[in-house]
């Protein structure tokens, strides 16, 4: 294949957001320096582990390429209306090609949230539970001094709301509820709301930045030894 899942840096995003990419970067070197201090995080993983690793590491490859193709659909003003004289045929409209694009980003948003919980419960041990829906929980117990620090960029309002399917669009707008008494405590453009999204997004890639940047320092000694030769 062409592409290497690994290849995440903030050299590809805006200022704004490599203001956004520091700050969980120095949150999450923190919280991996109290887990090893601890002896709580795996540094040997078999072929097989690194393997299965990659192939759910490629899911977020190919989402993330799905969710630019609608994107960019936007970026010049003659192109939606290209898009849609080429596809009115199999159904497409004005309406569902925005409504497309929303869901896109909603699934990319909240994937990006729980593979970055998956990939972070990857490299602990000594623990009993490795579920995505109890990371919470096991990072304040495994890492009590830092989790706090981590945590608002986790488990927000935002992600849950798109998570928990308390969104709608209404009169063009993204509206988004706290929780089931659905109540509004925000609506978004399209465009405030692809950012916002895209802003959630960079957990998951500073992550995964953050663990190759330690491999380099031995602080996982084989993660990416030979990580794209599997069988």
């Amino acid at each position: 294949m062409n592409h290497d899942v690994w290849e995440l840096n903030k050299d590809n995003i805006g200022e704004g957001e490599k203001e956004l990419w520091m700050q969980i970067e120095s949150v999450l070197g923190e919280v991996l320096d109290e887990l090893k201090e601890s002896d709580k995080l795996r540094v040997f993983f078999t072929q097989q582990e690194k393997a299965h690793l990659w192939f759910i590491m490629e899911n977020m490859y190919f989402i993330g390429q799905n969710y630019n193709l609608l994107i960019n659909l936007a970026k010049e003003q003659e192109r939606p209306a290209k898009f849609l004289k080429a596809t009115t045929e199999f159904g497409f409209n004005e309406e569902n090609s925005v409504n497309l694009t929303i869901e896109m980003c909603v699934l990319s948003c909240v994937i990006h949230t729980e593979m970055f919980k998956t990939f972070f419960l990857f490299h602990l041990k000594n623990i009993t539970d490795y579920r995505a829906s109890s990371f919470n929980w096991i990072m304040e117990k495994n890492a009590p001094n830092t989790w706090a620090k981590l945590k608002p960029f986790v488990d927000n309002d935002f992600r849950n709301s798109l998570a928990h399917g308390t969104w709608a669009t209404i009169n063009k707008k993204v509206v988004l509820f706290k929780d089931a008494r659905l109540a509004p405590y925000e609506r978004l453009d399209l465009a405030d709301f692809i950012i916002k999204a895209k802003r959630q997004n960079i957990l998951y890639s500073c992550l995964v930045n953050t663990i190759i940047e330690r491999t380099k320092n031995d602080f996982f000694p084989t993660l990416l030894r030979n990580r794209r030769n599997f069988t």
